[in-house]
């Protein structure tokens, strides 16, 4: 029998707070639309001086730009939260939109139910579903809804003529967006296997949905008031619609939440007109980034924009106003404090054990996930040399196993990485 080995994981945080203005080429202009949850991989689109949109990624460890995603006049919108997949839409040979998804194993178009085209604005935690808006016969557009299984499902709409996609929830159920009403007005929408919910405003008549929860039980966007301004609203399921308030300013809305629904990000204007990106939490209110972190902007800048937030909340990428050089750039923001754990944190405690195994049995790993999050197991051996991964991919809270391959008597390591926190343990392997 092996012996039963349990360590509890005690993670070292080292990171500071920090932002990064993305490296664009001269002259040209960036915009931030998605991260993937562990804060590495950007996505989003540069405005060339002529006006063209290419779409692109931009890697944390390497700090460099990867224009050739995409060819001219394409935007990636997306990717997914494992890293693993990233969609968007570019333009075909006839000058149409085309919904596409790209995985380092393939790049393929997802097609369209009409004759005008398509494109894809969001995806599960791990890329197997997208979603998006899809032209249909008649010259509407339709929120669709796709897997490798059924392809592209149009989701119809709340009685009108048109509904666009919005985001879903990490396991792909839930999908929100906005469509037309039966007299033809905009409303948040949230779809749930087959059912189309009207998700209400704050007492206009115009809503519209933008982000989602990982277990779509949030949803956020902007609502019309009865005086036709519009501010960023929460909607949470079993409370209904709650206005979130502005910067003192006009209008607001709201873009992406955090996995456990509690931060809110988005843009408001502020009294004087300017807009601001901003964070939302319900023990702050809405708080303006630019002055929450103007330690980190000493040269004037402002950040415009907040449009994705990782689902741990410690992310948050968008576009400003760069001073020095004097146009919008796409921006990561890292929240983190030295020695402090963020909200939402997807792991504020682990375990990670081996199993008792007969000796022929080559041993389980179990560990537990507090929070829902974006799960990474390796194993490497007592030199260092990565061996194996064990599992990668979003996991629900819990207890989980996974097993592990045949290995010879000898000290080992398993990495857990769940969220931003990595974690460590060694595994003694007899035979």
């Amino acid at each position: 029998m092996g012996r039963n080995l349990c360590v509890l994981l005690l993670p070292t945080l080292t990171a500071a707070q920090n932002l990064i203005w993305l490296e664009t080429p001269p002259l040209w202009e960036s915009k931030a639309f998605s991260i993937s949850a562990d804060g590495h991989i950007v996505v989003g689109q540069l405005l060339t001086p002529d006006h063209e949109r290419v779409a692109y990624y931009w890697v944390n460890t390497t700090g460099r730009f990867f224009p050739e995603l995409g060819r001219r006049q394409s935007t990636a919108r997306w990717i997914s939260a494992n890293g693993n997949t990233i969609v968007g839409w570019l333009r075909d040979e006839h000058g149409y939109p085309a919904a596409f998804r790209l995985t380092p194993t393939s790049a393929e178009l997802l097609g369209a139910l009409g004759p005008d085209g398509s494109a894809a604005t969001a995806s599960s935690a791990d890329g197997s579903v997208v979603v998006g808006w899809t032209s249909v016969p008649g010259s509407a557009r339709h929120a669709f809804r796709w897997t490798q299984e059924t392809g592209m499902v149009d989701l119809g709409a709340l009685g009108g003529a048109e509904s666009l996609a919005a985001a879903v929830s990490a396991d792909g159920r839930v999908v929100v967006g906005q469509a037309h009403s039966e007299i033809g007005e905009w409303r948040a929408f949230r779809w749930v296997d087959g059912t189309m919910q009207d998700l209400g405003t704050l007492g206009g008549t115009w809503a519209e949905a933008f982000g989602v929860s990982a277990d779509g039980s949030v949803v956020v966007g902007w609502a019309e008031h009865p005086t036709g301004a519009m501010s960023a609203f929460r909607w949470k399921d079993g409370e209904g619609i709650r206005d979130l308030g502005t910067l003192g300013g006009a209008q607001s809305k709201a873009l992406a939440v955090s996995a456990d629904g509690s931060l809110v990000v988005g843009w408001s204007d502020t009294p004087e007109g300017t807009r601001r990106a901003f964070r939302w939490a319900e023990s702050t209110g809405m708080e303006d980034l630019t002055e929450v972190y103007r330690a980190l902007l000493p040269d004037g800048s402002e950040l415009r924009e907040a449009r994705a937030i990782t689902p741990d909340g410690r992310f948050i990428v968008g576009w400003g106003y760069r001073k020095a050089t004097g146009r919008l750039e796409a921006y990561l923001l890292d929240t983190q404090r030295t020695g402090s754990s963020v909200q939402g944190s997807p792991c504020s405690e682990a375990a990670l054990s081996i199993e008792p195994q007969p000796v022929e049995g080559n041993g389980m790993v179990r560990y537990t996930v507090p929070e829902a999050a974006v799960v990474r197991l390796e194993l490497y051996d007592a030199l260092g040399c990565h061996r194996a991964v064990l599992f990668e991919g979003w996991q629900p809270a819990g207890e989980h196993t996974q097993p592990l391959p045949a290995l010879r008597a000898g000290l080992y390591l398993c990495r857990l990485q769940l969220g931003q926190r990595i974690l460590t343990a060694p595994i003694i392997a007899l035979r």
